[in-house]
């Protein structure tokens, strides 16, 4: 492989999941994207759930991220992996520093105040290409919510501003706030003003965790009730769908790629599924699903 080559991008990305970047290569998952993305248009909540390995973070990036862009939905895709600041903290930087992010209102502001989650979420406006987009959060990898060093009050702040958020519920600390202020006569409290904060903020939120979690969700339901409802569960590939999350990357017109295109005779993409699918049986108590799409 040339110098030039090695820096183009590759029809297959190995171990690592497919991003954003890799849609045209990204086969044998098309029902599954268009299932998911349906849901998460159509749902404030959604969760997606799968065994380690089969797959959740490359159909998020590059099956349902292109059509919610074609919708005029922003995927925003957020890790909750920092654990050197609060979690709150660290997904607000993230927020306000995303490329979606195209401006901010401060209608109402309140100097010297917390900014709850709920309350970023009114302020910051998304766009796609420079027109207004409804911006989708996907929270890949949630149970690192759980499995990492957070702490305690970290983890329980951050969920409880992430059910204010999906429950569309107004945070009670800016409820008390607002209602004192409007009884001491506050007069930058005007009636238009109190309409804006009533008003929820437009938004998707996509919960991405491991099945072997999910019985996490179902101890924070009493927060997020919600959560116990429209989830999709993401199943192995098929063999078709196997074949095709093979064989057509190779031969994909779109590029540059760093090797050129390519056909697998019938034979040897038999002798590749059936090698495959015996490691699966034989190591399925040590390993993931082999594949990855």
């Amino acid at each position: 492989m040339t110098p030039f080559a090695s820096n183009l991008p590759r029809r297959y990305p190995g171990l690592k999941p497919f991003d954003r970047t890799q849609s045209a290569v990204f086969y044998g998952r098309r029902e599954d994207a268009v299932r998911l993305t349906n849901m998460i248009v159509q749902q404030r909540l959604m969760v997606l759930f799968a065994k380690s390995g089969i797959g959740k973070t490359s159909i998020l990036q590059a099956g349902s991220a292109p059509s919610l862009e074609q919708q005029n939905f922003a995927p925003v895709f957020i890790r909750l992996d920092n654990t050197t600041m609060p979690l709150t903290e660290s997904v607000g930087n993230l927020l306000e520093n995303h490329p979606f992010t195209g401006g901010r209102d401060n209608t109402g502001i309140r100097p010297g105040q917390p900014v709850t989650l709920w309350e970023r979420m009114k302020r910051l406006e998304f766009d796609l290409d420079g027109l207004p987009a409804t911006p989708v959060l996907v929270l890949d990898q949630f149970e690192e919510v759980f499995t990492l060093a957070h702490s305690d009050l970290s983890r329980r702040n951050f969920i409880m501003e992430l059910a204010d958020l999906v429950n569309e519920s107004m945070p009670e600390s800016i409820r008390t706030d607002l209602l004192q202020g409007f009884q001491s006569g506050d007069t930058g409290l005007t009636a238009d003003i109190m309409h804006w904060w009533e008003r929820q903020p437009d938004l998707r939120v996509v919960i991405s965790i491991r099945s072997d979690f999910l019985h996490l969700l179902d101890e924070i339901s009493p927060l997020i009730p919600g959560i116990l409802r429209n989830r999709y569960q993401l199943q192995p590939l098929n063999r078709k769908q196997a074949e095709e999350a093979i064989a057509l990357p190779a031969n994909a017109p779109d590029g540059p790629y760093a090797s050129p295109r390519f056909r697998f005779q019938p034979a040897a993409m038999d002798q590749i599924i059936n090698f495959l699918a015996g490691r699966e049986k034989k190591t399925a108590s040590r390993r993931p699903m082999i594949f990855r799409s």
